[in-house]
């Protein structure tokens, strides 16, 4: 994994305080109260909200969906991060494909669309 800094520190997060592996805003409030000095609310004098909104504005602080990505990239490389909830996740999506698949099974228009598609009969349209 090259060096990247989000990376660094979102994986020094989620090994620290196991709660955000669970919480994407909490994972992010840590984050920032982590990488931004005077972001900290309850300690000192704290940066006031607009100042924080112009900060990610002007792309001086890495946006939530970076520091989401981020967290994912993490317990993909690293397994033993990820959440208690991951399991339940993964178990839930199968089960839900395993129920689409057993209805779209029998579904005669389905059936016929896709019979349409891999015979060519789109390509001429």
């Amino acid at each position: 994994m090259k060096n990247n800094k989000i990376f660094d520190t979102v994986k020094d997060i989620l090994e620290n305080i196991p709660q955000t592996r669970e919480s994407d805003p909490y994972l992010e409030f840590q984050f920032y109260k982590t990488t931004t000095p005077n972001f900290r609310p309850s300690v000192g004098n704290p940066m006031p909200v607009t100042e924080f909104f112009e900060q990610l504005h002007h792309k001086n602080l890495p946006s939530g969906s970076s520091i989401r990505r981020a967290r994912r990239l993490v317990m993909e490389h690293y397994v033993e991060l990820r959440g208690k909830n991951y399991k339940l996740k993964k178990t839930k999506g199968v089960e839900n494909m395993k129920g689409f698949v057993k209805q779209k099974r029998n579904d005669e228009p389905q059936i016929r669309s896709a019979r349409r598609t891999l015979n060519g009969y789109y390509r001429s349209i």
